[in-house]
């Protein structure tokens, strides 16, 4: 973890380096704060305090731009904490906030539709799987020779279409934010192709972190650790195919570049 201390200058227009965040949270005033930005498993933490009128600038390393990925901004110093998980788009964007309790409704972005897009991506995901996850238990509540197992498992394969055709409209209308929710799904076991069959979701995982995944943006996303980890225990306690691993291991480790690839191979194990 690498920390860096943001001076005074930071807060000048004129001598703001090239890529920054405008923010301005006016009821936040001397709270003291971290910002946060990923780079795999080590992240870059920024250390500063909120101004008297509440505006500020956060600004991306120089050694880190141009940056595009999630940030972390964290109040510090308050028993309620609080803070932002926030997309930065490779551009300068602003924040604000003139509520004395911030809510998603109440922070506005300025040149950044990449937060909003993805609120409301997760939203309508979370409709889709919560259907087809109430469709897997009542499906298991009927023999298969009963009517009623068939009509729902037609319900349940229309809402594996309906998946599919989700993802593919994100990818198409918000790159970014389909390969992120895709990283976060694979955290917490969601296959990329629903499935009820462990072991079918599991390959379906591999799969896809192998060929499908942006490493860079996996790299700056928070998850590095938990996708590599995921990977790894589908191999070694699910699928414990040696032959695939090898191959999906060469397969990764080929697209790249050396960075990504020294820690890859080093938190996979292997060199």
């Amino acid at each position: 973890m690498q920390k860096y201390f943001l001076t005074a200058t930071c807060l000048f227009p004129l001598m703001l380096p090239a890529q920054h965040i405008r923010m301005e949270f006016p009821h936040l005033r001397g709270k003291t704060f971290e910002f946060i930005v990923f780079q795999g498993d080590r992240p870059v933490v920024m250390q500063d305090t909120i101004p008297a009128d509440g505006k500020f600038t956060l600004a991306v390393p120089q050694e880190y731009r141009p940056y595009t990925g999630m940030s972390r901004w964290l109040i510090t110093n308050t028993m309620e904490g609080g803070g932002l998980d926030m997309v930065i788009p490779g551009k300068d964007f602003s924040v604000s906030c003139t509520d004395l309790q911030p809510s998603d409704s109440s922070i506005l972005y300025t040149n950044n539709p990449e937060p909003n897009n993805l609120n409301r991506f997760y939203a309508e995901q979370q409709g889709i799987l919560q259907k087809y996850f109430a469709l897997d238990q009542v499906i298991k509540a009927y023999p298969k020779t009963d009517k009623a197992y068939a009509f729902f498992s037609k319900e349940s394969a229309a809402q594996v279409k309906e998946y599919e055709a989700f993802q593919k409209r994100i990818a198409k209308e918000a790159p970014y934010v389909a390969q992120f929710m895709a990283i976060v799904n694979i955290t917490l076991g969601i296959s990329p192709r629903l499935a009820f069959d462990e072991k079918e979701k599991a390959s379906n995982t591999a799969a896809y972190i192998a060929s499908q995944l942006d490493w860079e943006v996996l790299y700056t996303s928070g998850h590095w650790g938990g996708v590599i980890n995921a990977w790894t225990d589908i191999h070694t306690q699910v699928l414990q195919d040696t032959a695939r691993m090898d191959k999906e291991y060469q397969a990764i480790s080929d697209k790249l570049r050396p960075e990504l690839q020294k820690e890859f191979r080093e938190k996979v194990g292997r060199q």
